[in-house]
């Protein structure tokens, strides 16, 4: 049992690693987001995740892009989540936003509380979890990363802190996504001197 805990913590620590160089290299929140999810369903063993983002001065969270593991088609159900704009409490993301904690949804092809429930019972992903980013106060809350599954199994405190400690790491993309690149800035007039 011991040695089964050390082989999980490592795995935990090669994917943090392998995320932070990913966060690194990347320019934009469009370039990291994939690997962000990637990396997370990964740890959980879960099969698509998805990036919500809350745009600066905006009240509704924008779908960023989405991920799912080789040879599941979830293009249906991301198709959807473009035209979807979340308030505050609506969907998972947006229960996870509004609560600036894990929001964990065992029953989410089937509870009316979703709207995209059906689209996810068609692809076979019955659960889903969503993790606001940063997790805390719900007004810092910038992004929520989403993530479905099958096969819904509890999983562990270690794994929920490691979760938490990656939703840290993903604020600094998607703070930076809110603010302009200085390269972008237009270059000041000059003045003429008289």
């Amino acid at each position: 049992m011991a040695q089964q805990q050390e082989l999980e913590l490592w795995r935990y620590l090669r994917s943090q690693r392998r995320l932070a160089a990913r966060l690194i290299e990347g320019s934009s929140l469009e370039e990291v987001a994939p690997d962000f999810l990637e990396t997370v369903a990964g740890l959980l063993r879960w099969e698509a995740g998805a990036l919500w983002e809350v745009p600066a001065e905006a009240e509704v969270l924008r779908f960023v892009e989405g991920w799912s593991r080789q040879g599941l088609d979830v293009q249906p159900l991301w198709r959807q989540s473009r035209e979807l704009r979340f308030h505050r409490g609506e969907g998972l993301p947006g229960h996870a936003w509004a609560e600036g904690q894990i929001a964990v949804a065992r029953d989410f092809s089937t509870s009316p509380r979703y709207p995209r429930r059906e689209r996810a019972a068609a692809l076979g992903l019955d659960a889903a979890l969503a993790i606001p980013i940063p997790i805390g106060s719900p007004d810092g809350v910038r992004a929520v990363a989403e993530f479905h599954t099958s096969s819904f199994s509890t999983q562990s405190d270690e794994l929920m802190v490691v979760l938490a400690g990656f939703a840290d790491v993903m604020h600094r993309p998607v703070a930076e996504a809110r603010v302009p690149s200085l390269a972008c800035l237009p270059a000041p007039a000059r003045r003429e001197r008289g």
